[in-house]
């Protein structure tokens, strides 16, 4: 664990995510490097050299069976709408803030029930 409290996943290219999501209802991963925030911010205070950018997985839809999602993590794009926007657009994996599953306005409801996460 880094000093601010992130995690260095130096080393994993892929993220395994076994889950069951309702059927048609969409979603995405969000991956925030230390010092993300609001984007043109002027500064973006991440530790051992992360630039506060932040980066998005493909959509996905979700079956309502249980399945594995993996994502290869160079396959995330850098995103417009939140973290630094003058970052390197190379997703610094040696200081990751959050994961995070993103649900789209009018996606559907009901419940999304993570069964194991890993990092490979």
């Amino acid at each position: 664990m880094n000093s601010d409290g992130t995690a260095d996943l130096q080393g994993y290219n892929n993220i395994k995510i076994s889950m069951s999501v309702p059927e048609g209802v969409n979603f995405m991963f969000f991956i925030n490097e230390s010092g993300a925030d609001v984007p043109d911010q002027g500064a973006y205070n991440g530790v051992r050299g992360a630039d506060g950018e932040s980066f998005a997985s493909e959509i996905n839809a979700g079956t309502g069976q249980a399945k594995i999602y993996t994502f290869d993590l160079n396959s995330f794009r850098s995103r417009r709408e939140w973290g630094n926007q003058n970052g390197s657009k190379t997703l610094n994996l040696q200081a990751i803030m959050t994961v995070d599953i993103y649900i789209p306005g009018n996606s559907g409801e009901g419940t999304i029930e993570i069964i194991s996460i890993l990092l490979y």
